[in-house]
Parts: structure tokens; sequence; C-alpha cells
């Protein structure tokens, strides 16, 4: 396997622990907003290492294209926040692997690169599998709406950036892209603070190792899917592999769930078959890419 397909899978395996802890902070009382900030603070300690090791300097002419990108996943990220916060988790889950469909219409449309039908049948399998596996109790429908305006406006919106990184890290230099994009979202972070759920050194101290664990693996999966865009392209193929984090996530929250205090593997026969045909989805989708 090639290891920009390598990678994301590898990524999607290291999202799926990260999740783990995230929901265990989040029920320590750590707050969304602070685990949002936390987070971008690590992508970008992991990621500024890359400016370090490029061999020649950007082209700063085209700083405004690392700019757009980095507040796009700004933007990104406060939607889908919003989304949990202010939705339904049930909901913003499943509309979320949208966003693979998104990245494959934004390549063609801003001319980042060609997608091969294979791929386009494999981005939609993605978006059907993620649904499966995500999908619960879509009962309030005032709920269930906002949600979904939302998680849809955020996976456009990653979708196009992540079109914008494929088409432009090379020219600027995608180590140098990859850092200022970060750079972006670090100083945007700064927005989140008056949303603060109370003060940093408020968070309880028990909430504290699984807050660092989530960020600290969020981090290192964010440096492999952005190094494999940013440095080989085929942001569609990328996303599709990488959204096996959905599978892993199931098989995660099967084998070792219970000791993140997590109770997800309780849910009924319905609930896990569905899981099931949501699984063999996302893995006809990966096979289609490899092919």
């Amino acid at each position: 396997m090639p290891i920009h397909y390598l990678l994301p899978a590898l990524s999607a395996a290291l999202y799926a622990v990260s999740s783990l802890f995230s929901k265990r902070a989040l029920e320590e009382g750590v707050g969304i907003m602070r685990l949002s900030f936390v987070a971008n603070v690590g992508f970008f300690l992991v990621f500024a290492p890359l400016a370090l090791l490029a061999n020649e300097p950007p082209d700063w002419r085209a700083v405004q294209w690392p700019i757009l990108a980095g507040t796009g996943f700004f933007l990104g990220h406060v939607l889908t926040f919003s989304a949990i916060k202010f939705g339904d988790v049930s909901v913003q889950a499943p509309m979320m692997g949208t966003k693979v469909v998104f990245v494959a219409t934004f390549t063609v449309i801003i001319g980042a690169g060609t997608v091969p039908l294979h791929w386009w049948i494999g981005a939609g399998l993605t978006a059907v599998a993620i649904f499966l596996l995500g999908f619960s109790d879509w009962s309030n429908r005032r709920a269930v709406w906002r949600t979904a305006l939302l998680a849809l406006s955020a996976s456009a919106i990653f979708g196009l950036t992540d079109a914008l990184v494929m088409k432009h890290a090379i020219s600027f230099g995608p180590g140098w892209f990859l850092c200022v994009v970060n750079a972006v979202m670090l100083l945007e972070s700064i927005l989140l603070v008056p949303f603060f759920e109370g003060k940093m050194n408020a968070i309880p101290r028990k909430a504290w190792p699984w807050l660092i664990g989530g960020a600290g693996l969020m981090s290192l999966q964010a440096l492999g899917i952005g190094i494999s865009i940013a440095f080989w392209g085929e942001a569609t193929a990328v996303n599709i592999i990488y959204a096996s984090r959905g599978l892993w996530g199931i098989i995660l929250v099967w084998i070792i769930g219970s000791w993140f205090g997590n109770r997800e593997r309780d849910a009924g026969g319905k609930v896990m078959g569905r899981r099931l045909v949501g699984a063999m989805l996302l893995v006809a989708s990966i096979i289609l890419v490899l092919i």
C-alpha cells in the first residue's frame, strides 16, 4: 500500500482512539470549546516542524491560499462543534460522512485534479456507510434539521479546504502550507475564548489526562491526513480510506469502550446490524480506491 494511503488508514485508527479519550474528557467536564482550543494548540505543535524541515522557502506571494484554508478548517470545526453542542450527535455523525462527496465535487470544480469513476462510486458508498454507522434516533425533527444544516455546512467547508490544500500546497511548499494553515487556526481559536465553559485552570484535574490524550492523538491523526493530501494529492481517495475511522470506532467501542466508560456496545440488534452493513460498504469503498 502506498504511504499516502497507509497514513490515512493509520490516522483513521488514531481518530477512533482519540474520540474515546475526547468523549471521556467531555464527560469529565472539559467542555466542547475548551477541547477544541486545546486540540488546535496540538495541531500547531505537530505541524510547525514541517516548516523547519522544508528544503526551500515558501512562495509568500500565494500566502492567501493557506490563510483561506486555515480559516476554512476553523469555520468547519466551529460548525461541527456547534452541531454537537446545539444539535443531536446521532444526526451530526452520519451527516459528516458527506464530506468525501464534497471533496470529490470541489476537486473537480476548482480544478485541483480529476476524480476517476470508481472513486466517485467509493465516495457515494462511503457517505451511505457513515450514515448507517452513525444513524440512531431522529424523532426530534427540529433538532434533526438544525443539526443537519450545521453538519452539512461543515462537511462542505471541509471538502473545499481539502481541495484547496490539494491544489495549492505543492506550489507554495507543502510543509510551509500546512504550518501556515494551522497557525491561522490557532490564532483564530482565540475567538473561542469568550465561549469557554469556564477558565482553563478550572478544568477538573481528573479530566486533564483524557483531554491531553484526546487532543494529542487527534493532532497526530490530523498530521497523517494533512501530509497525505499536501504532499501527494488524491484528496478524494485519502478521505475514502480515512472514513474507515467509523469502522475502527465500532471495533474499539466493542473491545475496549468500557475502559473509557463508553456503553455504546450495549446497542440493540437492529443498530448493530445496520452498523455491520455500513462497515461492509466502507470496506467496499476502500477496495475501490486500492484497485
